[in-house]
């Protein structure tokens, strides 16, 4: 008998245990990035802000990026299951908030609310997985995890395009309230901590500034801010963001208790992973934020018709990261897939942009269903590699790093996409910029995924059974 096979049987109990208490958490946290984006066009509809709509998105990435590692600090202090608790919470409040926005200023406000509890619903998930199982097994479950994830993320748009045909667009954060009172009572279920907690230990410096680099990294390619504004306010901005990035990355190697440990930065594995991490989510999330508005507002379908569409990307999604969890279990190889993936993505949307307005509805979606699945092979391959590396008793902030980077990488990317709709003459000309930005993305993240070092687990072979 394989010597792994009894390992798996003793603890699946606990991963059925596991999966029933963060499936729904991850997938309200996932869904909330990209649920919005196909009800976009009816809320600028609603406010008259179509240049600014994509603030709604980004105001919950950025919270998102704050709040993760501070999360994973607080999950390794006083508990993940209870630190999930109160972000769910927290997230519930935002939601609430959201649907009872007056204004478009309420409604990116109440969004960031919401993005400060989706952080934790985010990295706490992952956290409470990876401490379960050791590289192998955990390859199989982070794909299952990345399954729910990336799935919940891609089925965001066409649930959203139902209920806000059907209901309006506030009813899209009407769910998340029996949702998270379901998630509240799964999370009460979770198995109680095995070891003793580490102290609490959180660096104030390091927070404000992570949030004050953070808003002017976006300021800078934001619509309606940075490259609208006179020279010298760009120049300001430009000045103040890389003062900030330089005092964080400072303050963060001399402080005992950093949210983003320099000695990743140091590593050689975690540094490169990580910026694959940002590129990925630059990609996943300016791409198919954009995929609904773009057949809403150039090709006329219906909030509905536009969630429907991206059926096929949903799948993909799934399916990708599926086989690549099963991959990597068989095979110990990790960043190939990525690698490759990445590679062949980069071709499709390259392809996409170009060809855009003569490409018939059908192939368009095959195509971005095709982007889907590639898109798949990258983000539970990214938090294993950097798990590994940073070993067990760090597993809460290299998970929180990880997400750090990628909530960074998608706010920027949907920021900057946003200002490529925005400046464009033509709403299709702005489109086909906004896929060729992310091919652009997608090449950045295969030439990384292709040099990152130790690009299979430790001490395994391929598994031949």
């Amino acid at each position: 008998m394989n010597s792994e096979e009894p390992e798996e049987e003793v603890r699946r109990p606990t991963v059925v245990v596991l999966f029933l208490g963060v499936a729904v958490p991850l997938l309200l946290g996932m869904m909330d990035q990209t649920i919005v984006s196909t009800a976009l066009y009816d809320i600028s509809q609603s406010f008259g802000s179509f240049e600014l709509v994509s603030w709604v998105v980004i105001a919950y990435l950025a919270a998102n990026a704050i709040s993760a590692p501070l999360y994973g600090r607080l999950g390794d202090a006083l508990g993940r299951r209870r630190m999930m608790f109160i972000s769910l919470v927290i997230s519930m409040v935002g939601s609430a908030a959201c649907m009872l926005a007056p204004s478009f200023g309420w409604l990116v406000a109440a969004r960031a609310v919401q993005g400060l509890g989706g952080g934790g619903l985010i990295a706490l998930a992952q956290a409470l997985v990876s401490q379960a199982f050791e590289p192998r097994l955990r390859a199989r479950y982070q794909g299952y995890l990345a399954t729910v994830g990336m799935s919940a993320s891609t089925m965001g748009p066409v649930i959203g395009g139902y209920m806000t045909e059907a209901f309006g667009w506030r009813a899209i954060f009407a769910v998340n309230l029996p949702l998270g009172l379901l998630g509240l009572f799964l999370i009460s279920r979770l198995p109680p901590r095995q070891r003793p907690r580490d102290p609490l230990r959180i660096d104030g410096i390091s927070v404000v500034l992570l949030a004050a680099m953070l808003a002017f990294l976006i300021a800078l390619t934001a619509p309606g801010i940075g490259l609208f504004q006179p020279r010298w306010a760009r120049a300001g901005l430009i000045l103040g963001a890389a003062l900030l990035t330089f005092l964080f990355f400072r303050n963060e190697s001399r402080t005992a208790h950093p949210l983003f440990p320099v000695v990743f930065l140091r590593n050689g594995t975690i540094r490169m992973s990580c910026l694959l991490a940002l590129f990925h989510g630059a990609l996943y999330v300016s791409l198919f934020t954009f995929i609904p508005v773009y057949f809403s507002a150039v090709r006329g379908f219906s909030a509905a018709g536009a969630g429907l569409l991206l059926l096929p990307v949903t799948l993909g999604v799934g399916l990708g990261s599926m086989l690549t969890g099963y991959l990597v279990s068989r095979t110990g190889r990790m960043t190939l897939f990525p690698a490759a993936g990445l590679a062949l993505a980069f071709l499709l949307l390259l392809t996409v942009g170009l060809f855009t307005v003569q490409m018939q509805t059908g192939v368009l979606v095959g195509l971005f269903g095709l982007v889907a699945l590639m898109l798949g092979t990258v983000m539970g391959v990214v938090q294993l590699v950097v798990q590994i590396e940073a070993g067990d008793r760090m597993l809460g902030i290299a998970s929180a790093s990880v997400l750090l980077t990628r909530s960074l990488g998608a706010s920027l990317g949907a920021a900057a996409s946003g200002l490529v709709v925005a400046s464009s003459a033509a709403v299709a000309d702005g489109f086909s910029w906004v896929f060729l930005l992310a091919a652009l993305f997608a090449l950045c993240g295969s030439l990384l995924a292709w040099f990152i070092p130790g690009g299979q687990i430790e001490g395994t072979k391929p598994d031949r059974r």
